[in-house]
């Protein structure tokens, strides 16, 4: 599912619904993948560099509010023509 726009042709209604259901859907399969997992299988590490499901879990819940905040406010900036190659 690939979305684009800019403020000149802003994301449709179609868009914004098919986004928030894709959001629902990915938080639902996410829930149904960890339900009935012990809480050792939820912090089992493979070794002390790598992350447990708690882990990824915890982290996808405390950033994903400042990552929408963040798009939510570079929507609202003014484009740049000078980045436009970036």
């Amino acid at each position: 599912m690939l979305f684009s726009f800019t403020v000149a042709d802003p994301i449709s209604d179609k868009d914004r619904k098919d986004l928030l259901a894709y959001r629902k859907t990915a938080e639902t399969t996410l829930l149904a993948s960890v339900k009935g997992l012990t809480e050792k299988q939820l912090n089992w590490r493979a070794n002390d560099s790598s992350w447990s499901i708690a882990n990824c879990i915890e982290h996808i819940t405390l950033t994903e509010k400042s990552i929408f905040d963040w798009a939510m406010g570079t929507l609202k900036e003014t484009a740049d023509p000078a980045k436009r190659p970036k």
